[in-house]
């Protein structure tokens, strides 16, 4: 016979939880310190006030609540007996262990060929630039002699092919568990996350872009624990617990590494706290020999702009299609807008694409190789509502393309230092006034970069080298 329970906490947590609480217990009542939910119904049962807890024939209370210490000594307070009060955190979790162990891809080769000196963690392979940095990196790496390894989270992405041969890399999970597996991290504390999915220690670790393998990392006792930081945080930390979430996160890396100056500006901003934490600036490195052995000769007919990047809202493509409407209501018809890239974004832009009657814009898909279509553009165009890096100017600049570009964290730093393009505005109006403006001939005198690419190319390496061991080590 099921236990008949109290459920106090009605938020987040109860509802991701609620389908495997139903196959262990009867929840006669729920009760919450919000006042206003008070006899009210939730999936059919009422929410009482914590007082009335006393009136229920029940064998127990489960606190499903991150204020489980402050629940617990209320209803003692209150009198309830300390023996019916139970952590339901605590009983799911020994649940979901042998659940998370059950979907686990196990390989007993991968665990082992994941063994080496610097352990890279990252969620996926997706289509974004951070990702495609990693792969560049696998590349540089696998032609050193450093022992490096990959865990990826999920199994999902574009990118696997592109990790050199030879270069170990190992996956968790397939996405279709990413549910189960999000929850797991939620209950499972992480150190015993990294026991059920077998991560042995390296010497350093690296998480190279935020999610659950930041988790993962932080847990482990590598002598250097390593974030990397590719974004503009204050985009995404837009409310209070998020920011104390990511506080208590990176106080536990030893070392966090920033793709821009303007980065690391912003985040010892919103964690001035964390004075222990060595911070260091390195550009995502571009492979200059794939980029140039990628060319191939295309010309186009009209005035064409390119952009590039994950089919995602903060990039900004929405933005440029709705600019070539307008355009093409002014009567402009002698430019072309290719996008390169693939996303959750795709319906929607396909979608506004056809109600706006916008022809001469084209989803190309993902390309691992875009280089022949940004070569022959005219311009590069980065529409990003936040951007912290953008390896694909980066690229543009090396491919002699100019750039035009909102002006982000990321986008302001490469042309502010490298020249090669125009900032505007991060606003449709000023990303429009740009679009004519190069449909008018207006934007053509736009300067080359002024540092040779393959110099930087050259230092962003050395300082990666130099973090891993072999060379002057610059942390």
């Amino acid at each position: 016979m099921k236990k008949r329970i109290v459920i106090f906490g009605t938020g987040s947590l109860y509802r991701r939880t609620l389908i495997y609480i139903n196959g262990l217990c009867d929840i006669v009542a729920f009760s919450d310190n919000n006042n206003s939910l008070h006899g009210s119904i939730i999936d059919g049962v009422t929410v009482i006030p914590p007082e009335d807890i006393l009136l229920k024939e029940i064998d127990g209370i489960f606190i499903l609540s991150s204020y489980d210490k402050e629940i617990h000594s209320q209803l003692i307070n209150i009198g309830v007996d300390e023996s019916m009060i139970a952590n339901g955190r605590e009983i799911l979790t020994d649940i979901f262990q042998s659940l998370l162990g059950g979907v686990l891809i196990n390989s007993d080769a991968h665990v082992s060929g994941t063994k080496g000196n610097v352990s890279f963690f990252i969620d996926t392979l997706g289509n974004g630039g951070a990702e495609k940095a990693l792969v560049d990196l696998t590349k540089m790496l696998s032609k050193k002699n450093i022992s490096a390894s990959l865990t990826v989270t999920f199994n999902t992405g574009d990118y696997f092919d592109s990790i050199p041969d030879g270069f170990p890399i190992r996956v968790l999970f397939n996405p279709s568990d990413k549910e189960l597996v999000d929850l797991a991290f939620t209950l499972i504390e992480w150190k015993a996350l990294r026991r059920i999915l077998r991560i042995t220690d390296s010497s350093i670790e690296v998480s190279f872009l935020d999610g659950l393998s930041s988790c993962l990392v932080v847990a482990g006792n590598a002598d250097k624990k390593i974030g990397w930081i590719h974004s503009d945080l204050t985009y995404y930390l837009n409310d209070e617990k998020k920011k104390k979430d990511a506080s208590m996160l990176y106080s536990l890396f030893t070392d966090i590494v920033f793709v821009t100056h303007n980065a690391q500006f912003i985040w010892e901003c919103l964690f001035s706290e964390h004075t222990h934490v060595q911070k260091h600036v390195i550009y995502n490195i571009v492979n200059v020999s794939d980029i140039t052995r990628h060319k191939r000769q295309l010309a186009f007919d009209k005035i064409t702009f390119v952009a590039v990047g994950r089919l995602d809202y903060v990039k900004g493509f929405d933005l440029l299609v709705s600019i070539c409407n307008r355009l093409n209501e002014e009567g402009y018809d002698n430019y072309q807008l290719l996008i390169i890239g693939e996303g959750n974004d795709r319906p929607h832009i396909l979608k506004m694409i056809e109600e706006l009657n916008a022809p001469n814009v084209s989803l190309l898909g993902h390309l691992a190789y875009p280089y022949q279509y940004i070569d022959a553009a005219d311009f590069l165009i980065s529409s990003s509502r936040s951007e912290g890096f953008s390896l694909v100017i980066l690229e543009s600049l090396l491919l002699g393309t100019p750039v035009i570009a909102t002006k982000t964290a990321g986008a302001m730093e490469l042309i502010t230092n490298l020249g090669g393009g125009v900032l505007v505005e991060n606003n449709i109006d000023a990303l429009y006034l740009a679009m004519k403006n190069a449909c008018n001939g207006e934007l053509n005198e736009i300067l080359p970069a002024i540092k040779n690419l393959e110099d930087i190319h050259r230092e962003t390496c050395d300082k990666i080298i130099g973090i891993f061991g072999g060379g002057s080590d610059v942390f």
